[in-house]
């Protein structure tokens, strides 16, 4: 089966703007979710990534979540107020500092747990099948081929 994507899609919309206005409109819904539980939305992420994979060189989870490792610093610092994280020295490299969960962050498992299941319920109610499966493979292809 295929879709036809383009047939309800008018000739006059600019693309690229209006992938920025969709962009904003997650966002605000994501941060209206993840406050609730007083998180930002990169907080989230954070917890999220070191649930995954706990103990990652700061450069590694800036990366995982989007960020510029440079600007990393004052959110883990924020994290590490809420007593959810601590740096520790990388085992195999001192000079490495790596992020992990505290207890306390990984007691928050089930609210993540929970916040993501809110969050991908909410985008299956606007996105379906076909379409979500076609839009998650073009946005992993923009992320992996990033232009210059």
């Amino acid at each position: 089966m295929t879709i036809d994507v383009m047939s309800s899609v008018p000739k006059d919309v600019d693309f690229w703007s209006q992938l920025e206005i969709e962009l904003r409109a997650v966002q605000q819904i994501y941060s209206r979710i993840v406050e609730a539980y007083y998180l930002t939305v990169i907080e989230w992420q954070i917890l999220r990534e070191l649930m995954k994979q706990d103990c990652l060189p700061a450069s590694k989870l800036a990366k995982r979540v989007g960020r510029v490792a440079t600007s990393f610093t004052p959110t883990i610092d924020k994290l590490q107020i809420k007593r959810l994280v601590e740096r520790r020295s990388d085992p195999n490299d001192r000079r490495v500092v790596c992020i992990q969960l505290t207890l306390q962050g990984r007691e928050m498992a089930p609210t993540l747990q929970s916040i993501n299941h809110t969050i991908e319920k909410y985008m299956q109610a606007r996105i379906k099948g076909t379409e979500a499966q076609l839009l998650q493979s073009v946005l992993h292809r923009m992320q992996t081929s990033h232009l210059p």
